[in-house]
This record gives structure tokens, sequence and C-alpha cells, in this order.
């Protein structure tokens, strides 16, 4: 909309994490948060009365309290037995691993890929037998030599660790396939909902949603953590992995 503008580019994240982009700057949560207490606005008007409320959520879900973990650490000294036990007793990140096995084993017509501690990772068979969607040198990404591959990913961080979140990853193919495949994605924001701009060097999420959030699983037990994610996979299942399969077959025969 502005091309003769200069652009000041921000890669925002929880902890500073930095950007595969060298045109963007890493900028976290907790400075954000810091630099918007600071402003000088009068404290009775609508635009403090936003402010107050939005670093009051960051603060509450995203920026850690030096205050309240200062109480936390010391309610933990004087209770440290019950909570090293309620600790141990958690669900994992691979018990809701557990379940994405068995909801890819329930599921026709995908094909498992590569799988690790934290992922897991498939295809639609119709696209195992596609050379657009099967580009890949095997030494660079996965020895199966797939484009394109979701994957079903567990976080290990404490603030994370009941998210499960699912992506479409398009990986480092060659140019003229990536650019093409990248391009098909472009043109359907309805269905390629989290497509990563601009595309990276090696790999593009050009999908995602989240099957469980960080928030909902921390207020949930483990049969509720495991009900949400069958619904959420469910829901994927029936809308979005038939649409996502059919338009990059799509796209593979574009060019």
């Amino acid at each position: 909309m502005y091309p003769n503008a200069r652009r000041l580019l921000v890669f925002l994240t929880p902890d500073g994490t930095p950007p595969n982009d060298e045109a963007y700057i890493s900028f976290d949560y907790a400075d954000l948060a810091g630099l918007l207490e600071k402003l000088t606005v009068p404290a009775q008007s609508e635009t403090a009365l936003i402010i107050r409320h939005y670093t009051d959520m960051l603060r509450r879900h995203i920026v850690p309290d030096p205050a309240l973990e200062d109480i936390a650490r010391q309610i933990y000294q004087r209770h440290k037995e019950a909570f090293d036990f309620v600790f141990a007793c958690r669900p994992t990140p691979e018990t809701l691993l557990v379940i994405a096995d068995e909801l890819l084993r329930e599921t026709p017509g995908l094909v498992a890929d590569r799988h690790t501690s934290s992922f897991r990772r498939f295809v639609p068979e119709s696209w195992t037998n596609l050379s657009v969607l099967n580009s890949c040198p095997a030494m660079e990404w996965t020895k199966t030599g797939r484009t394109a591959l979701s994957e079903i990913k567990t976080f290990a961080q404490e603030a994370y660790a009941d998210r499960v979140s699912l992506i479409l990853v398009v990986g480092p193919a060659p140019p003229a396939i990536r650019e093409q495949l990248y391009r098909g994605a472009q043109t359907r924001p309805d269905l390629f909902k989290g497509l990563v701009r601009p595309m990276g060097k090696k790999w593009t999420t050009v999908y995602s949603r989240d099957l469980l959030t960080a928030a909902e699983g921390r207020k949930m037990e483990v049969d509720q953590k495991i009900d949400a994610l069958r619904t959420a996979w469910n829901s994927f299942r029936e809308a979005d992995l038939p649409a996502l399969e059919k338009a990059m077959l799509e796209f593979s025969s574009a060019g």
C-alpha cells in the first residue's frame, strides 16, 4: 500500500527470538509493556484505560512478573514436597504426542514421516507420488525428500508446556518449486491461515493453527486436554485437511 514509505520492521515475540529475515529487528513483549507503562497520558482517559488493559494482559499471560515470581518462590519453599509431587504427576508433552499418534492412525489417507520427541510429521497419501511435492534433497531436510510436511508439535518450554500446534511447512526444495507453492498459498488467504511473510530462505510455514493453546491447557485436567485435542483435530480433519490437500495438488500442477 505504501511502496515509497520507509519501513521499520519489528519481529515481536514473547522471548525476543531472533528473526530469520535480516530486515527485521527483534523485540520482546517485556520491553513493549515497559515502554507502554512509561507513556504520559491523562490517567482517566480512554487511551490510558486501553493501555492499562493491554499491559495487564501481557503481564498476566505473556510477560513474567518479578513480584509474582518472588511470591511463587516463597510459596514453593514453604510447600516444596507438595509442589514436587504435583509437578511429577503433571501431563507432559509426550503424553499429548501419544494422543497425536492415535489421531494420525485413526485418520485414513495419511502417511507418517520422520518423528521426534517433540513433533509428528505426516502428509496426505495423494502427495507421495508427485515430483513437485517430493523434490527436497534428502540431506537438506527429511530423508523422504518431501517438499511439504505437516507437523503436530509440542513445546518443552514451561510457559508453553500445554500447547499443541499444527503447521504445514514448505522445505528447501528447488527455488522455482518453493515459489510456485508459496504463490499458490498467497492466493488462498481464507485457507492458508498463518502464512509467513516474506517467504523464508529454506523453510516457510504456509498454514498454522493451535490444536490446544497454552492458556487453555493450563486450565484443564488431563482428560479435558485430550478431549480438546481430539475436538480440534476433528475440526481440522473435516474442513481444512481436505481443502489443504486439494489446494496443494492444484498448486503442484499449475507450473
